[in-house]
């Protein structure tokens, strides 16, 4: 958000075996919801037992957004969507979700392209929306307890 300091940020690239567990392709556009659906998933590992009483999530993808409220999702979402569901029941997760239009989303759209091939719809990275923020470490593959 704009004026706002970041504390704390994640940051990974697809690979081919997160790709092959998820059955989407990296880069290809209608896998976007599904990369989006699963960093909400990230973002839910990495921050919620850190705020027991529930966290907010803002997020440009509303088809993301809308399957972590209603535990929802096609085939190639249904992994992340059981993942979601297990740690809500089983951790006692407790989440809102709310959308912040793509253009007020700088930092996090900025942050999801820079693994992206020069030339392609890159945008600059607002760095010092991130210059006091510690980077937490995230094993995607590691996140999988259904299967």
């Amino acid at each position: 958000m704009p004026g706002r300091p970041f504390e704390q940020f994640f940051r990974t690239e697809w690979s081919q075996e997160v790709a092959a567990h998820l059955g989407v392709e990296v880069g290809a556009p209608a896998a976007q919801t599904t990369w989006e659906y699963l960093v909400v998933l990230l973002a839910l590992v990495t921050w919620a037992s850190d705020f027991p009483s529930g966290v907010r999530l803002l997020g440009d993808n509303l088809s993301a957004l809308q399957g972590a409220l209603d535990l929802r999702g096609r085939s190639e979402l249904s992994k992340i969507t059981r993942e979601i569901g297990w740690r809500k029941c089983r951790l006692g997760w407790s989440f809102e979700v709310g959308h912040l239009p793509s253009e007020a989303n700088v930092t996090a759209d900025a942050l999801s392209r820079l693994a992206a091939p020069a030339g392609s719809d890159s945008k600059a990275f607002p760095a010092e929306a991130l210059r006091e923020a510690s980077e937490r470490a995230v094993d995607v593959m590691s996140v999988w307890t259904c299967g």
